[in-house]
């Protein structure tokens, strides 16, 4: 009946269905959640659906044979009070990936991780790869709460795990379950790791990417001085050498940018130098040197004039 008044009654929709006969139960249980979260008000105290839900509708009668797994999705959302369209729009477009979902939610609810299940299923396009990550957390519930709160960028975070998990068989040592504490930072972090193997190749990017994930917390200060770099392969490799550093390097990326700014008349801040001495303490720290970007060297480059103010 809703599928006709909809103009969603076509082969492809009714196909799914009557090949699914034995989840009609669940699929009506489904369709009924669908028109009281997405549905609009009828005049007389109910819902109907209108024609802009028909794509989305579209979607869960032609992933009939996932009726079960999509009512189990709506029976948990609606035990932690997440019917509601904002939430649920996007599990019905994507209704292909229930049965991530579902397991999902069920890994969620058995680690006590429920605190961010509305962001899952507003990202419920990112199922899989949010289903893949799951299984890296050992079922630490804090872990899952900062990678649910991150949903949105699960797809970034997958693809680092895969490039951490790839490093580790070739002889890294990266803790992956820092990389899902700091899921905040998957899409820097990702985009760190695509610099990383471009600029180390085969050979290299283990190394580079070891420094890049171990120090995941710094991702962001990295990035700031990547940025930098002018895309020089050479520079780029001793920044990502000097993740540890990372914070200091971009305090002073900061402050020359910040006196750039105030200095009237002036141009742009000019990085050569402080890149330049970026790659001589890499060099010396390659070579067994112990030299560290510290606080006191970071204000002895600006003082020496390390981080010039272009004109």
């Amino acid at each position: 009946e809703d599928a006709a008044s909809m103009g969603i009654q076509d082969g492809a929709n009714l196909t799914s269905v009557f090949q699914n006969a034995d989840q009609a139960d669940n699929l009506k249980d489904v369709m009924s959640v669908a028109k009281e979260s997405l549905g609009t008000d009828d005049g007389e105290g109910g819902k109907i659906f209108d024609s802009s839900q028909a794509s989305i509708l579209a979607s869960t009668l032609q992933n009939a044979d996932k009726a079960d797994s999509m009512k189990s999705v709506m029976d948990d959302a609606a035990g932690l009070d997440l019917q509601g369209s904002d939430n649920l729009t996007n599990v019905f477009k994507n209704a292909d990936k229930a049965g991530d979902l579902k397991e999902v939610m069920s890994v969620a609810k058995a680690s006590g991780a429920v605190a961010s299940l509305g962001s899952v299923l507003q990202n419920a396009d990112k199922a899989s790869d949010m289903r893949s990550l799951t299984s890296k957390a050992g079922g630490d519930g804090d872990l899952l709460n900062t990678v649910f709160a991150n949903a949105d960028k699960a797809t970034d975070l997958a693809e680092v795990v895969a490039s951490a998990e790839e490093a580790n068989l070739n002889g890294a040592t990266v803790d992956v379950t820092n990389l899902l504490g700091n899921a905040d930072k998957a899409t820097t972090l990702n985009e760190l790791a695509q610099v990383a193997a471009s600029a180390g190749g085969d050979d290299g990017k283990t190394d580079l990417l070891s420094e890049i994930f171990g120090n995941a917390d710094k991702a962001d200060d990295l990035a700031k001085v990547m940025a930098k770099s002018g895309g020089d392969i050479e520079t780029q490799k001793a920044i990502l050498r000097s993740a540890e550093q990372a914070e200091s390097l971009a305090q002073a990326v900061d402050d020359a940018d910040a006196d750039a700014s105030a200095a009237p008349g002036s141009g742009p801040a000019d990085f050569t130098n402080f890149l330049a001495v970026v790659k001589q303490v890499d060099k010396k720290k390659q070579r067994g040197g112990a030299e560290e970007f510290d606080e006191d060297f970071v204000e002895n480059m600006k003082n020496r004039a390390m981080i010039a103010i272009g004109g």
